[in-house]
Order: C-alpha cells, then structure tokens, then sequence
C-alpha cells in the first residue's frame, strides 16, 4: 500500500501502490481496470508457469486488447514466470516489497520500430506519409543500420457470414474500410498481401549479402505513399484503391517493377504462408507501435515518435540531432552529459534582491514610526516643562502681590 518514508536528505518520499497478480483467468485489460479500481499506478502481471518462456523471450509478447482497453490509464508489465515467481514469494513473507519500474524505451546502437497496420487505413497513411522523411534520414547510412523498420499487417478472422470481408479463407480478413462504399475487407487483404510481397522482395534485393536485413526497404516506402495518394478509400466516386491502381503504381517504381514477377509470384503461390505469418503475428490494437520490443504509447505523430527514437540511441546520432534542432529541441548524450550542478545553498541573485528590498522597507518604516514616536514624546516633554514653567510663574507673581 501507499506509504510515506522519511529520508535524511530529501524529505517524505511517497510510495506508489504496484499490484501483483498471475495471468490466467480472465484478459489482461481487465485485470489491469481491477487494479486501477484498487487505486494501482502500476501492475505487475506474472507470465503463467505453463508458458515457459524465458524472460529474454517475454519481451516479445504483446499483452492484447479485449476492446476494453481505451478504459486503461496505469501502466502495466508482463514478466517471465521465472522472475515473477521470486516476487510472489516476497509478497507472501512480507506486508510490503519495495520494486523500481522504469518505463524508458530499452536504449540500443539501432533502433528497432515494428508497426502494425491496415493498407485501408487513413490513420496509417497519414503518419507513414509524415514519418516517411525521418526514416530516410535515419535510414540513409544502409550500411550502419541505426534504423529498422518492419510493417505488420492486421490479418484478422470473422464469421463465416462475413466472406466479402475475408480473402481464401475466413482466418483473413481486414475490417471494411468505408461502410457501405465500393471498397471491400477482401480488397484490403489483397492489397496487404501485395505490399508484403513487396517488402518481402524489395528489402532483399536490396542487401543481398546480408541475410538477416530484411529490416528496411526504400522502395516499399516510396510505395505505400504514392498508393495512399493515387488509391485511396473513397467513399463517393468510382473505386480506385484495388489491383489496378496497385499493379499502376508499381510500374512507376523502377525498383519494384524490375521485381514485378517475383512479387506477382508471392502473391499468387506463397500468399498462404505470408498472410498466415501476419495473421499470427497480433498486436493490441489495429494501429500499434512499438520500440525495441517496447509498446509505444504515445501519440502516434511523426514527431512525437521520432522524438522517442532518438531518446532511444546508447550513442550520439547526427541524424538525430538535426532532426530534433528542426522541431526545436536538443538531444543530450547521455554519455555526455555533464555532472548535475550542485544544489543552490543560499538565496538567487533575484530572492536575495527582493529579500533586501523588503528588509529596507521595514527598516524605513520602523524608522519613522520611531521618528514620530520621539517627536511625540518630546512635544509632549516640552509642553509639560512649559506648563511647570508657567505655573511657577503664576505662583511666584502671587507671592510677589501677597507682600
């Protein structure tokens, strides 16, 4: 529970209330609302001992959403069984256990950004369109790779009633993007398959001696930016976001139309592994970010997330520092930063300042009051040693007329 300990130094610390539990049972988001209910700033959810996963391998895992989960406002983390397991003993032995939580991004030489995303979605062009410049200045030394980034595509399953929303089968399918508009869920998944065939081609041709790159690819961005402008959902006209328009933009491309045919044979022969990879591959929500296998729970604008990158280097990145002068900012390498000054002893030039002004002004105020008083007390003196004066003048004149 919360608590407030004394410190010699600093003075009452509050203690936040972190809440424990084991997975299973019922989803996380609610688990994580029980908790908020309970008062928690943050919860700790220990991985089930069945799962076995090492706490190397529970980085990777996405605690999902059960729809409820715009309700969440305390952060949470789940943690491998193996270390979840020490802190329900200590939770057992002791009324309170003291934990540190650090929700920085994990920093790294190069940044890892997986995003999750619908072809259909306006939401994700319009901030692949944005963030596009800063992944190519990022991105423009391929050869030291400070930046990866990998598109997921939401591959979803529907009922059986829902067949003009899935494509082959009813494990892929994509929410329909315009309601009642010509453009389909079926067409959707087509048009995500496509720009995975494209990813899939274009990353490996270009760094064909590096097997593990698959991580970046220059021509997919040039794609999904002119597809999101020349094909886009439309709710009113003729339909123009479909194969068409796609197999259009690709011929405007050099790159990827000298790959035309390997992409055009993914997307009729290999298209079950690929959809499946992605279908399986689940995020917590239709539009999800996240950094260094670390969820990304801020705005998703360009510069908000750009921001997060660069505070995410282990080293300084020019790259970064242009960037952030551009949006008016600085980055600080944390490597080399200077030591904190010490803390201020005494009064600031401006305290100590006003701190005189108001001693002068008591000073002057006690003065005068000590002025008046003084004048007072003499007239006051005075006019008694007239009265005596006078009065031993009246008494001397009537001795005087007494003779």
């Amino acid at each position: 529970a919360p608590a407030e300990q004394e410190g010699e130094d600093s003075g009452p610390r509050k203690m936040f209330k972190v809440i424990l539990v084991e997975r299973g049972g019922c989803t996380f988001v609610q688990k994580v609302r029980e908790a908020q209910k309970l008062d928690a700033h943050a919860v700790v959810v220990v991985d089930s001992a069945e799962s076995g996963k090492l706490p190397q391998e529970i980085q990777s895992v996405i605690m999902g959403d059960d729809g409820w989960g715009s309700e969440v406002r305390i952060p949470s983390v789940l943690v491998a069984h193996s270390d979840g397991r020490h802190l329900i003993e200590a939770a057992k032995n002791s009324s309170m256990i003291v934990v540190g939580l650090d929700w920085r991004l994990s920093p790294s030489r190069e940044v890892q950004v997986d995003f999750w995303m619908s072809s259909g979605s306006q939401e994700a062009a319009q901030f692949l369109s944005s963030f596009q410049p800063y992944a190519q200045k990022l991105a423009q030394n391929r050869s030291s790779r400070i930046l990866d980034f990998i598109p997921h595509y939401v591959i979803i399953a529907m009922p059986e009633m829902m067949e003009t929303m899935c494509f082959q089968e009813m494990s892929w399918c994509s929410e329909d993007p315009d309601g009642t508009g010509p453009v389909t869920g079926r067409d959707v998944v087509e048009e995500n398959l496509r720009q995975i065939c494209i990813w899939e081609a274009t990353s490996k041709k270009e760094n064909p001696e590096d097997a593990n790159f698959e991580k970046f690819s220059w021509a997919w961005w040039q794609y999904v930016k002119r597809f999101s402008e020349e094909c886009p959902v439309r709710t009113t006209g003729p339909k123009v976001f479909g194969k068409d328009c796609s197999y259009k933009v690709m011929d405007e491309i050099p790159e990827i139309h000298a790959l035309k045919g390997d992409i055009q044979h993914c997307e009729l022969v290999e298209y079950g592994r690929h959809l499946q990879a992605h279908a399986s591959a689940k995020a917590w929500g239709p539009l999800a970010l996240r950094v260094n296998g670390w969820r990304f729970r801020g705005v998703l604008e360009a510069e908000t997330v750009v921001r997060a990158l660069c505070s995410a280097f282990t080293h300084r990145v020019a790259a970064c520092d242009e960037i952030i002068a551009s949006l008016g900012g600085s980055r600080v390498d944390p490597h080399q930063q200077e030591a904190p000054p010490p803390p201020e002893v005494g009064l600031s030039y401006h305290a100590a300042g006003l701190s005189l002004l108001c001693f002068l002004v008591a000073l002057g105020l006690v003065l005068w009051l000590f002025k008046r008083s003084m004048s007072s007390l003499v007239r006051a003196a005075l006019r008694e040693e007239v009265m005596l004066e006078v009065k031993a003048a009246v008494l001397q004149r009537a001795e005087f007329g007494g003779a």
